[in-house]
């Protein structure tokens, strides 16, 4: 009898659950607290979980896609079905501290993103596995985007690069670190054309020499940020005279050929974490 009570009450307050104003309470005040884990886990409870979970899907902006999702073509379809606004992508590696790489494909990240094209903010570091063809979409139809991470993507090339650079002159924080096919041409019509960029990390690109330093000293007017660890084509008058005339860029310079070349009483201006002021720090000590 108590057993019977039992499972009645539960099935009372499920009934309650989903008597609940889904537009008005459930989806927007108890959707964003869920993980697309958790809106999967809630479909598969009943045809009632199954429409609410999908119908929190539907309002998500922001998707963080960890590996194991990425590789089941079900969850990537069910994602395209349903997540058709989203403003963030990020695909989480493998293992982000050991370097391991996201296992997505480039056939599932092009079911994912066939739909998309307000996509402002795209993180693929360390998805070894797409292609240019897999984020052409995104890169022609997402005219917005400002935050492009394509650390380690080494199948990117210069043609997917000027396709990205023709579509995209809203970019602010690009990082191609480790993408060691793209050429010193390329770079050069990278700042040229997308020259609100404040944030750019070229580290351990063998294509970046003086003249890609001279273009974004040029053409990027916004920048405080300059990634050249591992640039060892840059020489160290190229970097002295960038620090001389962008003195409020903060430039990490690790690892270029003959740095220690540089005037050691050279003094650039770096901004202060905190407070917003300045702080002077030699340059022989800036070591990332």
């Amino acid at each position: 009898m108590m057993s019977a009570m039992s499972d009645g009450e539960e099935d009372t307050q499920e009934t309650d659950l989903f008597n609940i104003p889904w537009d008005d309470v459930l989806v927007p005040y108890i959707g964003p607290t869920l993980s697309v884990k958790d809106c999967f886990n809630l479909r598969c409870v009943s045809r009632s979980g199954k429409s609410l979970g999908e119908s929190i899907l539907k309002k998500v902006h922001k998707l963080v896609l960890s590996s194991t999702l990425s590789q089941n073509q079900g969850t990537i379809q069910v994602l395209r079905k349903n997540c058709k606004d989203i403003r963030i992508l990020t695909v989480i590696p493998e293992d982000e501290e050991q370097d391991v790489p996201s296992k997505i494909s480039a056939e599932n990240f092009i079911i994912l993103t066939s739909g998309l094209k307000r996509l402002q903010h795209v993180n693929l570091a360390h998805c070894v596995n797409l292609s240019p063809r897999a984020v052409h979409h995104i890169f022609v139809n997402s005219k917005y985007m400002t935050f492009l991470d394509l650390t380690r993507c080494c199948w990117l090339t210069d043609g997917a690069l000027q396709t990205l650079m023709v579509h995209q002159r809203h970019l602010r924080d690009v990082n191609l670190r480790c993408c060691c096919q793209i050429s010193t041409k390329c770079l050069i019509k990278l700042v040229a054309l997308c020259s609100n960029l404040e944030q750019l990390n070229l580290q351990q690109l063998s294509s970046v020499d003086d003249s890609v330093l001279a273009a974004i000293l040029h053409h990027c007017n916004n920048l405080n940020s300059l990634n050249l660890v591992m640039c060892q084509e840059v020489s160290p008058s190229a970097i002295e005279r960038f620090l001389l005339m962008k003195p409020s860029v903060s430039v990490k310079q690790f690892g270029c050929r003959s740095l220690m070349c540089l005037d050691p009483t050279l003094y650039t201006l770096m901004r202060h974490n905190e407070g917003g002021g300045y702080m002077q720090m030699p340059m022989g000590l800036r070591f990332f």
